[in-house]
């Protein structure tokens, strides 16, 4: 019989605590780029194992084509401490961090571009982690990253990559176009990915976002399992978590904002702790209508707008068409929100407040309100389903402190929460096994449940939240189903099966009948445990999802 399996996975994690800190005085050091760096060899990498490589990968760029198609290894945690950066002008390459992590780098300009690298182009930055890492903005003025500064003005640009990237620091200086990750995008027809990032930085310039400061109009971003944990200072004008000007495509789905409010912000802006800042007037200025699509996507309550709109009633432009953008909000798979500037024939000047940001605002979640649930390592699953039965985000025993005196748990996804030893709570039951058994009329299934407690008189159930569907077809079923029976053995494919042979403390089991042969069925099975005391604690590592038809299941 054929058994699908899904197994808690212990982590026994060292804390790593994160500062950030005030930008330092550069000193040089006694590192020098290491001499005749280059690719090796035998696969054609280039290997950074050292401070010294380091830099002798910022000095031998241009020699080698400013790495375009080739890719760069981290072998080793690098610490740039008291070691001075200069301007690496342009990467073209792949960086792959392999889980280590670029520390201490702190870097001070006056220009136009500003960052670890000024200008990226054609890259994928993946598997790595940029802790406590200063870019000082000296002019005040420029675009300014962490990671880049952005891409070329006008230059046509392939896809940009940033896949399990977490960014810690801090960029100082008052310049109009910060992001966590990249200050600005300037490039044409150029797309940027981010798939599970984490920026977890301090912004003070007037317009910033913990991703992109500035998205420009020929460009379009994607988001997918990505976080913001930062803060920005409370003089700040125009931020947000993911965008601080928006007037391009962009898609985000499963994003949420965990952002610390600037306190004594003015309401009529967008702070940090929202999600995204809408370039309305730019957008329009340009004949543009731009996509919004919002999947799954959250933000905590604050003062102002989770999504804010750039508006100006002195622009004497007569041809803007309507609002500017097409905006779709969903959730659970059902469309919350939806205008479609585009469909709009009559051009129209707009003056005022954005005519639908009071319904955008109405239709998106928010965590945190007075009126809604504040997300907590408990009620993970309920607030946040489609995040939780995703299976890529980890609850940690920690919490982000966003406003006074109220704190809420912190999400990560689990890739950078594993790569960056983020101690994660774990669920106290998952789903084991899954068992056919054939009757005359179809088959039956029963799932076993494996049940991890200390204490079971803490607990005074535990089960299951089931969901069937028929395979794009309708839902046949939609149940929470509890037992306050547990077994140390079952029998299981006719044979007595241990709890302590899974690992588990006990088992439970679940059995749904009835399953008609030739169909093909969609079953989510998210498991759970509720203590003595109310409190519901379910499976962090999300449900578990089978395709099954004719009594088998279906890859």
């Amino acid at each position: 019989m054929k058994q699908a399996k899904k197994f808690i996975s212990i982590l026994l994690a060292t804390i790593m605590t994160l500062s950030v800190f005030a930008a330092m005085p550069m000193t040089v050091s006694a590192a020098t780029a290491t001499e005749g760096w280059g690719a090796d060899p035998d696969d054609g990498i280039f290997y950074i194992n050292n401070e010294n490589d380091m830099l002798a990968f910022n000095v031998n760029a241009a020699a080698n084509g400013n790495y375009k198609d080739k890719v760069v290894k981290l072998t080793a945690d690098i610490d740039m401490q008291g070691i001075k950066w200069s301007a690496f002008q342009r990467f073209e390459g792949t960086l792959d961090g392999q889980g280590h992590s670029i520390k201490n780098l702190s870097y001070s300009q006056g220009s136009a571009v500003i960052g670890i690298f000024r200008y990226i182009t054609d890259v994928t930055i993946k598997n790595i982690s940029f802790i406590n890492c200063t870019v000082n903005d000296t002019a005040k003025k420029g675009r300014v990253g962490i990671i880049a500064g952005g891409t070329p003005y006008q230059e046509a640009v392939s896809d940009v990559y940033f896949e399990n990237v977490y960014v810690n620091g801090t960029i100082t200086g008052g310049g109009t176009k910060q992001g966590g990750f990249v200050g600005g995008t300037q490039s044409s027809n150029t797309t940027y990915h981010f798939t599970n990032c984490v920026s977890d930085v301090t912004l003070t310039g007037k317009a910033a976002s913990g991703f992109v400061g500035d998205v420009e109009i020929d460009t379009t971003v994607e988001m997918t399992d990505c976080v913001f944990l930062g803060n920005n200072m409370p003089e700040l004008a125009v931020v947000s978590a993911f965008s601080g000007f928006t007037g391009a495509d962009m898609r985000l789905e499963r994003c949420i904002s965990l952002g610390k409010p600037g306190a004594g912000s003015t309401p009529s802006y967008s702070y940090s702790g929202n999600f995204l800042y809408l370039d309305h007037e730019n957008a329009l200025k340009h004949g543009n209508e731009a996509t919004i699509e919002l999947i799954d996507c959250y933000t905590v309550y604050s003062q102002g707008n989770m999504i804010g709109v750039s508006v100006s009633a002195s622009t004497t432009d007569t041809a803007y068409r309507g609002n500017g953008y097409d905006v779709t909000i969903t959730y659970d798979g059902q469309k919350v929100y939806e205008h479609k500037d585009s469909e709009i024939t009559t051009l129209s000047k707009e003056n005022g407040t954005y005519a639908k940001c009071a319904e955008m605002n109405a239709a998106f979640r928010a965590i945190g309100t007075a009126d809604g649930a504040t997300l907590t390592a408990e009620n993970f699953s309920k607030v946040c389903p489609a995040l939780a039965s995703s299976g890529k985000w980890a609850v940690t025993t920690e919490t982000v402190e966003y406003a006074a005196g109220k704190n809420i748990v912190k999400i990560l996804p689990a890739s950078v929460a594993h790569m960056i030893n983020a101690p994660i709570k774990e669920a106290p039951n998952a789903t084991e096994y899954l068992q056919v058994r054939t009757t005359s009329a179809g088959y039956d299934i029963q799932f076993t449940g494996a049940v991890n407690v200390d204490d079971l008189n803490d607990y005074a159930s535990v089960g299951f939240d089931v969901v069937v569907k028929i395979q794009d077809g309708a839902t046949l079923m939609t149940e929470t189903v509890k037992t306050q029976s547990v077994y140390t053995s079952i029998v299981a494919d006719g044979a007595d099966v241990s709890a302590s042979t899974l690992g588990a403390d006990y088992l439970n089991v679940l059995q749904i009948k009835g399953f008609k042969s030739g169909n093909v069925y969609e079953i989510s099975i998210l498991s759970f445990a509720e203590k003595a005391d109310g409190t519901v604690v379910y499976d962090y590592n999300g449900a578990l999802n089978v395709t099954v038809q004719n009594g088998a299941l279906v890859d």
